[in-house]
């Protein structure tokens, strides 16, 4: 038997521990935990990965005008974020 019970905790997605290869591969960390008075509580985690094409395009990429005033590493999140979304590796 299972029991699901609702979660009454907000949960938040995280991407981090970003690492881009000499050749332009993409790789970092995509996490889902809580957050309380500052300190992040992991739930669950899973490791993202992009080969060396996708990845330079994807720093190759001009910004884009939603982009244009923003810093380059909240910039690649946002990049990053958007492109495992779409391609269905992050769900939540």
């Amino acid at each position: 038997m299972t029991t699901m019970k609702p979660i009454t905790t907000p949960l938040f997605g995280s991407l981090s521990n970003v690492s881009i290869g000499s050749a332009g591969e993409v790789s970092c960390q995509y996490a889902i935990g809580s957050q309380e008075n500052g300190a992040f509580t992991l739930v669950a985690a899973k490791q993202l990965y992009l080969p060396p094409d996708i990845g330079s395009a994807l720093l190759a990429a001009p910004p884009g005008k939603d982009e244009a005033d923003k810093p380059l590493s909240l910039m690649l999140h946002d990049r990053l974020y958007q492109h495992f979304k779409k391609n269905g590796e992050i769900t939540v």
